[in-house]
């Protein structure tokens, strides 16, 4: 009988919840803390991949996780997907009138939006992945390539699920509307040393 990807998912859910555990156990100090909290971040990213692919969340065209220029239809509608959420982080950014170069752990790099990339970890999966992942039948199945019209069903669904209401400070809020709140909030904290709390997103 064939095992369902959620089947999969629980089979495997014990060995990945220890890795993460002994993950989370690591403490990230010193001078170079920095190096330690992001190599922390791969090995984290390395293990959720794994676990989609293992689930068969995935098409079976996706080895691993592949960056800007990958051909493989997977990767390449996540790094589509990614773009399009890096566009609404920039704007959130922008409004609060925060230096998008200037990153909190991505390294600084002329021309790299390092504040961005550190932004976007917290809505990547919720944002972009389940929504890739949705389309996975259309993804190394019917085609291998992302062409226009893919892209355009991207677009779609992502600035959908940024409109969509979530539950805010006992409120309903758009997501798109939080994101800039949490921004906010992510100004405080520099500015102002006060405590900045990430938002955890429900499966």
């Amino acid at each position: 009988k064939r095992e369902t990807a959620y089947g999969l998912l629980l089979r495997n859910a014990g060995t990945r919840l220890e890795e993460i555990s002994n993950l989370l156990n690591t403490r990230a100090s010193g001078p170079d803390w920095k190096n330690t909290v992001m190599g922390l971040e791969g090995s984290a990213s390395l293990i959720y991949w794994n676990a989609l692919k293992e689930a068969r969340l995935l098409p079976e065209t996706f080895q691993e996780r592949e960056g800007r220029g990958s051909t493989e239809i997977t990767n390449a509608a996540l790094n589509y997907g990614y773009a399009i959420l890096q566009s609404y982080i920039q704007n959130a950014l922008g409004n609060a009138g925060l230096e998008i170069y200037a990153g909190l752990l991505h390294a600084d790099r002329a021309g790299k939006p390092s504040l961005v990339l550190d932004c976007m970890e917290e809505y990547r999966a919720w944002v972009v992945d389940r929504n890739v992942i949705s389309l996975r039948c259309k993804l190394g199945s019917e085609q291998n390539f992302l062409d226009a019209a893919l892209k355009k069903q991207l677009v779609e669904v992502i600035d959908k699920t940024m409109s969509t209401k979530i539950n805010y400070s006992q409120k309903q809020c758009k997501l798109e509307n939080v994101l800039q709140r949490q921004v906010y909030k992510l100004a405080g904290a520099i500015v102002e040393g006060k405590c900045y709390r990430g938002i955890r997103f429900k499966w």
